[in-house]
Order: C-alpha cells, then structure tokens, then sequence
C-alpha cells in the first residue's frame, strides 16, 4: 500500500462573518514517495461529516470552520489513509 503525503498549507486563516470569527484549512495531497498530487482525493473532518475532494491540482480548502484544533482524515483509493491534526 502507497502513503500519502500532506504539504504544508494547513493554515487556519481566520476571517469575519456576520461577526463571527471563521476560519479555513487548505493544502495539498500527494503521493509521499514520488511527490504526485492525487487528485479527488478525500479530506475530512474526523467524527463529522464535513470534508471535501482534492481538485485537478491536488489543492483543497475546508471553509467557514470554527477557530481550533481539527483532525483531519486524508484517504485515497489505493492509499493507506491518513489522519494530522492541524491547529
């Protein structure tokens, strides 16, 4: 089984709506060993159902998140899921 890697854009960046502080975790998924982006690839939010799919760049964005420590679940057919905690 193949691992996947994540890159370093995990970023929470805080933002205001209806004056309430949101925040956004994005980043890329690729292959760990020869550094291919997969795309479709499933990101989601451990214990919820919020999530998203990589897009032909292998790039994701999970928007309008409450500011905090997330655990993120990264899958991908043929991979052995993945799970980071990103703050």
């Amino acid at each position: 089984m193949r691992s996947i890697r994540v890159l370093g854009l995990l970023v929470l960046a805080p933002f205001f709506a209806f004056a309430q502080e949101r925040a956004s975790v994005s980043g890329y998924v690729t292959d760990a060993r020869t550094g291919e982006t997969l795309l479709l690839a499933n990101v989601r939010i451990a214990g919820t159902t919020t999530g998203a799919a990589t897009n032909n760049s292998g790039y994701y964005t999970l928007t309008g998140l409450a500011p905090g420590s997330y655990d993120l679940i990264y899958s991908y057919l043929g991979y052995l899921e993945a799970k980071r905690e990103v703050t």
